[in-house]
């Protein structure tokens, strides 16, 4: 069940396992990260991306720890919302 104020209709779950992404950005470049899946609920996944992503860009993930089912054969999947987070900064 969803918390209060939540929208989605499937609880996510934490994560933070590492994911290895790549997509094409705006300009063709291709472009590759290690980064971790955030969390995962049945309809899609939160992960980590070093910069802003247009929406239905395709990514493709690559996760050798995390076992998910229902995900396409090839990797590849779209942005739906990509928003931007303020860096952690140490004090």
């Amino acid at each position: 069940m969803p918390r209060k104020g939540e929208i989605r209709r499937n609880e996510r779950v934490p994560q933070g396992a590492p994911v290895q992404v790549s997509w094409t950005d705006r300009l063709g470049n291709e472009k590759f990260a290690n980064t971790e899946i955030l969390d995962v609920s049945k309809a899609g996944m939160r992960v980590k991306v070093p910069e802003s992503l247009a929406e239905h860009t395709l990514v493709t993930l690559r996760f050798d720890r995390l076992a998910l089912h229902g995900r396409h054969p090839s990797g590849a999947v779209s942005v739906d919302l990509c928003t931007a987070v303020e860096p952690h900064r140490p004090a």
